[in-house]
C-alpha cells in the first residue's frame, strides 16, 4: 500500500502576507504499511500509504496578500509563479451573486482558529471571479461562511490537498486510518498524527503486537491497539533523531 500525507477535507490551510506576525497558510487541504505476524515484519512493497494533510501555506512578499474568489474554480488552493508573489483562489463553485458586489466591499469570517478575518474587495475581474485583498493571516476549511458588508454570503468550496511535514521517532504514536480518502495530518494537541493507506484490506489481517514498517522500512512501529476506523501505532525506530514521512511510500 501507498500513503501519503496531504490535507483535504476539514482540512485547513492558511494564507497571510509575509513580514505579518502569523505565518501563512491555505487549507483545507494525511499512511503506512500493515505487517503480519507477531516478530515479523512485512515492509508493503508496491503498496502505498497516504501522508497528504490539510494545511499548505501562502506567502506574498507585502502586507496585503491578494488572491481571487472564484465562482468558476473547483478547489481552494495557493499559487505560486516563478518571480510572481504568492496569490490564492477561494473556490466557490456554481455561487452566484459576485457581481453585485463593489469596490471596496468587505467579506468578513471566522477562521478555523476563532479568529475574525476581513476579505477587502479590489476589482472585479469578470461575472464570476474578483480579486481581493487579505492583511491578515487565515486558516480555512471547506463550508466555511463569507459575509459580505450588505449580508449576503458565500461558502468556500473543497480545498486543494497539500503536504503535511509529519516526523516521527521512537516512543510516538501514529494513527493509521482505515478509510483510503481520510486525509493525513500533523499532531494535534493530544492527538497523534494520522496517515492512510491505498490498501485496507490489508489492515484486516493486523493484530497487536504486529510490527508494522513506514516509509520503505525508514520507520519500524508496533500495532497497539485496533479501531474500527484506524490502527494505533507506537514507533520503535528509529531513534534520536525524527525521521519524516514521505508521501507516495510503501
Amino acid at each position: 500500500m501507498v500513503h501519503d500525507h496531504y490535507s483535504g477535507t476539514g482540512c485547513r490551510e492558511a494564507i497571510s502576507e509575509q513580514g505579518a506576525s502569523d505565518r501563512t497558510q491555505l487549507p483545507g487541504l494525511h499512511g503506512s504499511r500493515r505487517t503480519e505476524g507477531p516478530d515479523r515484519a512485512v515492509d508493503a512493497d508496491n503498496q502505498a500509504a497516504q501522508t497528504h494533510g490539510g494545511e499548505g501555506r501562502l506567502r506574498a512578499a507585502g502586507r496585503i496578500l491578494e488572491g481571487f474568489l472564484d465562482a468558476e474554480a473547483s478547489q481552494t488552493q495557493r499559487v505560486r509563479s516563478p518571480g510572481a508573489p504568492s496569490s490564492f483562489v477561494i473556490a466557490l463553485p456554481g455561487q452566484s451573486g459576485l457581481t453585485n458586489l463593489v469596490l471596496g466591499e468587505e467579506l468578513r469570517f471566522t477562521d478555523t482558529r476563532g479568529r475574525i478575518r476581513v476579505l477587502r474587495l479590489l476589482e472585479r475581474v469578470s461575472p464570476t471571479k474578483v480579486r481581493v485583498g487579505l492583511e491578515r493571516t487565515a486558516y480555512l476549511e471547506e463550508g466555511m461562511e463569507l459575509v459580505t458588508t450588505g449580508g449576503a454570503s458565500f461558502c468556500i468550496g473543497p480545498i486543494m490537498p497539500q503536504p503535511v511535514d509529519i516526523r516521527v521517532q521512537a516512543g510516538d504514536r501514529l494513527i493509521l486510518y482505515r478509510e483510503p480518502a481520510r486525509l493525513g495530518h500533523e499532531a494535534r494537541g493530544q492527538e497523534p498524527p494520522g496517515i492512510s493507506c491505498t490498501l485496507p484490506a490489508v489492515l484486516e489481517m493486523v493484530k497487536p503486537g504486529h510490527r508494522v514498517c513506514v516509509d520503505d522500512g525508514k520507520i519500524t512501529t508496533i500495532v497497539r491497539n485496533l479501531n474500527p476506523e484506524y490502527v494505533e501505532l507506537e514507533v520503535i525506530a528509529p531513534h534520536d533523531i525524527p525521521a519524516r514521512i514521505r508521501p507516495r511510500r510503501a
